[in-house]
């Protein structure tokens, strides 16, 4: 069975896709393409340089791998909210919220914020 046929505009814009820098991965989910293909019209179209390397490739990567971690750290947070929600009761919040903000040193209203308390009210 013979395979789709693309435009010149669509591997055009698939090239010009990766060589802005998004991944080869994301390209060819978004173009349909499997990356033996993009390699190939990249060699087959000699206008075409090679995607970018060296510091601009390795910052793409760091922010990746950031995000990456980001993504990692928020739910562990979301995770360690629900727990404290459901183990502590009232009087063992307030003594977590104040260990969190001496220790990490934390405004009172984050601290509160992380073990799931509203904040204070004005002058109390």
């Amino acid at each position: 069975m013979a395979g789709r046929r693309f435009t010149s505009q669509e591997i055009d814009a698939a090239l010009e896709a990766w060589q802005a820098g998004v991944s080869i991965a994301d390209v060819c989910r978004r173009h349909g393409v499997s990356e033996a293909t993009l390699y190939r019209w990249r060699s087959t179209r000699c206008d075409a340089p090679p995607p970018p390397a060296g510091p601009a490739a390795s910052e793409a990567r760091e922010l990746r791998r950031v995000r990456s971690e980001l993504v990692v750290t928020a739910a562990a947070c979301d995770a360690l909210r629900l727990v404290v929600g459901e183990l502590l009761d009232p009087q063992q919040r307030e003594r977590a919220a104040r260990l969190i903000e001496a220790h990490f040193r934390m405004s009172a209203r984050r601290a509160r914020s992380v073990v799931g308390l509203p904040p204070r009210k004005a002058g109390t």
